[in-house]
């Protein structure tokens, strides 16, 4: 499919064999099936988006499902490392693995350094999120790394100077949709969450180019952004670990309130 053809970027964070409390974990076989639905969609490019696959975090099935599955149907990854979690956390991947990642073919990019709500951040604690991760990163993998996703999803005007300052030229939301906008200098990309296209047949409808999918999935996004505002951050977050029963919700909660 021709590289210029409109892309739809897609946003994952875990690729598990078995269950996982984890909000937003596929499984493997599920994984699978979305990139059969991409391989079909790639043979109509004038009915169909271009998938691209990305990932948060940096959990260790990034490197043990999903690249393994990537590769067998020719996707090249765009992987976002939360760089401080790489060898410090349980189930999350090694510095020998993202290097392979890269190594394979595949992009990495930047998650923060400890996840940080960007919003919630200081000015020295941005500085650490965005810089000293970026920093981290690139000497460890031997590249230079000119994107970062959003933690959390959440953004301003202010998170945008400081990226720009700490010299990313992409910056990915949470936001869904195709159209890429520039701003500051930087393209602001959006992605859709793969917990809103599980059944491989809402996968295929949000291809669709034509299809109203990605409408209804603004107005909701737009939605949540109201509620969010009127609750703010902090209970806002805590509420959606109680909802979705994550069950990490208190330590998640804490790390939130931490940061402000």
């Amino acid at each position: 499919m021709d590289a210029d053809h409109p892309v739809l970027h897609l946003m994952y964070h875990r690729v598990t064999n078995g269950p996982s409390a984890h909000p937003y974990t596929v499984t493997a076989s599920r994984f699978e099936e979305h990139l059969r639905v991409a391989a079909s969609a790639e043979q109509d490019p004038t009915r169909f988006f271009r998938p691209v696959f990305t990932f948060d975090d940096g959990h260790s099935s990034n490197y043990g499902q999903a690249s393994s599955l990537l590769t067998k149907y020719g996707h090249a990854g765009l992987f976002f490392v939360t760089a401080g979690w790489i060898e410090t956390r349980p189930d999350f991947m090694c510095w020998s693995e993202v290097k392979q990642l890269y190594a394979n073919g595949h992009a990495v990019g930047c998650h923060g350094l400890t996840h940080k709500l960007l919003t919630c951040c200081s000015e020295a604690e941005l500085y650490r999120e965005l810089t000293v991760s970026k920093e981290l990163l690139e000497r460890k993998v031997g590249t230079s790394v000119d994107a970062i996703s959003m933690p959390g999803g959440r953004w301003d005007v202010r998170v945008l100077s400081a990226c720009a300052r700490a010299g990313y030229r992409r910056v990915f939301t949470s936001d869904p949709g195709t159209r890429i906008e520039v701003r500051q200098g930087l393209q602001v990309i959006p992605r859709v969450n793969s917990s809103l296209y599980d059944r491989p047949e809402e996968l295929r409808r949000l291809l669709t180019v034509n299809s109203s999918a990605l409408s209804r999935l603004r107005v909701k996004q737009g939605v949540k952004k109201s509620i969010r505002r009127v609750l703010g951050d902090r209970l806002y977050h805590r509420l959606w670990c109680v909802v979705l029963g994550w069950r990490d919700h208190r330590e998640a909660a804490a790390d939130l309130i931490r940061s402000e």
